[in-house]
């Protein structure tokens, strides 16, 4: 389980990369971006976002990349513990 410091992280970070590409996409893709991540469902909300970003053909903000190094990593480190 990740802790609540992490969970912020992961949540500024897709939310940062969803404002730089939310100009190119539908109302209805962003909120329902931006409920996952309310709900603490970050690998959906993510996923979602990823799909939307190579659908467009945008460019992929950085945040979208070290967002998801991190839930990797935090994915990891729960399996070797």
């Amino acid at each position: 389980m990740i802790n609540q410091m992490q969970q912020d992280e992961l949540a500024t970070l897709i939310n940062k990369a969803l404002s730089k590409v939310e100009n190119r996409l539908d109302l209805q893709d962003i909120l329902d971006v931006r409920e996952y991540v309310e709900h603490g469902e970050y690998g959906v909300g993510w996923e979602l976002l990823w799909h939307l970003i190579k659908k467009h053909k945008l460019e992929v903000p950085k945040e979208v990349i070290v967002s998801g190094q991190k839930m990797s990593l935090n994915m990891i480190r729960r399996n070797n513990n």
